[in-house]
């Protein structure tokens, strides 16, 4: 049985995993010479659920310049 029926089926299924993992979108798009906009447009199936990802990891992140905000937080 091959692995899969075209070499560009591959590309897809790691594009995918990259994402499910919680690679950043800009970083896969980079790596597979796509912008971040077509990746989003693409896999956006993928990527539900990673603002939540980001949210949390955003609010155990600890207060480096020690002004009460937390890191990555715009106000």
């Amino acid at each position: 049985m091959p692995l899969a029926g075209r070499p560009y089926d591959m590309r897809q299924e790691c594009i995918t995993r990259r994402l499910n993992t919680g690679d950043l979108i800009a970083e896969v798009a980079r790596r597979v010479g796509n912008s971040p906009e077509v990746i989003h447009r693409r896999y956006h199936g993928c990527i539900d659920g990673y603002e939540e990802a980001a949210n949390e990891k955003i609010a155990v992140a600890p207060d480096r310049e020690g002004d009460g905000r937390r890191a990555g937080v715009i106000t």
